[in-house]
């Protein structure tokens, strides 16, 4: 069994991919649950190669300090009623699911469409 963390609430202080690996490695934890919560990691500008070296050599830190990307979680909202809206959303999950994969996550949590407006 594997003790793991996520990354939202180093994320939401500010703190870098890098000092987050660093610090979830310093506290004991031997995972790390990704969260895809900020739009800086699944948009469009994501779609280049420079984001994929990005998830590559955050990946490969993390291997040095003995810690597996375990498991992510999608961003939210996962579903909308306006077609538009619900079109960028697919996208957006479909990016962060990609990008998961170069941080070596088998697993990915994608909330189930809820508090839709009808």
């Amino acid at each position: 069994m594997r003790l793991s963390v996520n990354t939202n609430p180093y994320h939401e202080k500010g703190f870098s991919d890098n000092e987050i690996v660093d610090l979830i490695a310093s506290a004991g934890f031997d995972a790390i649950d990704f969260s895809f919560f900020d739009e800086c990691y699944y948009n469009e500008q994501t779609d280049c190669e420079e984001f994929k070296c990005h998830f590559l050599a955050l990946r490969k830190r993390a291997e040095e300090k003995g810690l597996v990307f375990n498991q992510a979680h999608a961003p939210f909202p996962t579903g909308s009623t306006d077609k538009q809206e619900e079109e960028k959303i697919f996208w957006d999950v479909v990016r962060s699911m990609r990008n998961a994969s170069y941080l070596g996550v088998e697993t990915i949590v994608v909330h189930p469409r809820t508090h839709l407006r009808y």
